[in-house]
């Protein structure tokens, strides 16, 4: 075809590296595009059209469903990936929170597991735990601290949140070849999820992981260490706990950690950092950095 800016379904196919199959599907199926027909019958694509369906090739790419990426390119025309937040979604995220919360309050553990399994449907990983995981959580904390909800109902929820957040981490395939990140909660302190959520994402980032265990025995991280040999150690503590019950805690695994110069220790968790403001660590990097702490070394 001559005719600049019009393109048979074969040179779109070239164009977005989709299959003539695929793109007859979205155009009939889902109504994404509306091509021209020549009175031979053969469809003619616009640019536009071109543009359009790898908007949608783009977000389903990005894990979306490829409902909801139609349903996204089709409300927003001004497009771009870096500036994606879908109106839809954010609408979304607001209804799975709220639904979540009802389903925890009234303590139903499969009604909490089915609506993780359609948020995580709709929304790629990352963007799964800060707009339905997380302000979920929060919720959940703001009640259980305000006297809303029972100590039962905030154990229900954490515990459905925990155990889905661990079986998503488990379900990606890792490379034995790849570096070991072990992450661990300080002894006398329970609250895990943060590090499975960091867990679960370096295990997309390609890292090796596992979790140790919520409040560890003494000395139960060092000879974790000394048997696994990991590269990096993630440690967590949200709360203060585990220095006050124990106030040798942190100079033993600092001391442990200069031993161990091969091997990078990390401390975490508000906790950590309320504890820690003004000391100084020979080893141990205490951060809220994600991304120095997930980055694998080349």
């Amino acid at each position: 075809m001559n005719s600049p800016g019009r393109f048979t379904i074969r040179q779109v196919a070239e164009r977005t590296k989709l299959s003539t199959q695929v793109i007859r599907k979205w155009e009939e199926r889902y109504e994404l595009i509306k091509p021209q027909r020549l009175s031979n019958g053969y469809r003619v694509y616009t640019q536009q059209d071109v543009e359009t369906i790898l908007r949608v090739k783009a977000l389903v790419d990005q894990n979306y469903s490829l409902q909801t990426a139609v349903m996204n390119v089709k409300q927003q025309s001004d497009f771009s990936e870096d500036t994606i937040v879908p109106l839809e979604k954010e609408r979304l995220k607001s209804h799975f929170v709220e639904k979540l919360i009802k389903a925890g309050s009234n303590c139903e553990e499969a009604a909490l597991l089915r609506l993780l399994q359609r948020a995580h449907f709709e929304y790629p990983i990352d963007a799964f735990i800060q707009k339905v995981v997380l302000p979920f959580l929060k919720q959940v904390g703001d009640l259980w601290e305000s006297g809303g909800w029972s100590e039962y109902q905030e154990h229900i929820s954490s515990q459905v949140v925990r155990d889905y957040i661990s079986h998503l981490r488990k379900g990606i395939a890792q490379d034995p070849e790849m570096p070991l990140i072990l992450g661990t909660c300080l002894p006398y302190e329970m609250h895990e999820i943060p590090v499975h959520i960091m867990l679960l994402q370096a295990a997309q980032k390609g890292w090796r992981s596992m979790f140790l265990c919520p409040s560890p025995a003494v000395g139960a991280i060092e000879k974790a260490v000394e048997r696994l040999q990991p590269m990096k150690v993630i440690l967590s503590a949200m709360t203060v706990q585990p220095f006050s019950k124990d106030d040798q805690l942190l100079g033993r695994l600092d001391h442990f950690a200069v031993q161990h110069p091969h091997i990078q220790f990390f401390l975490g968790g508000s906790g950590a950092i309320q504890y820690t403001e003004g000391k100084k660590l020979r080893a141990i990097i205490v951060t809220e950095d994600l991304n120095e702490v997930l980055q694998i070394p080349r």
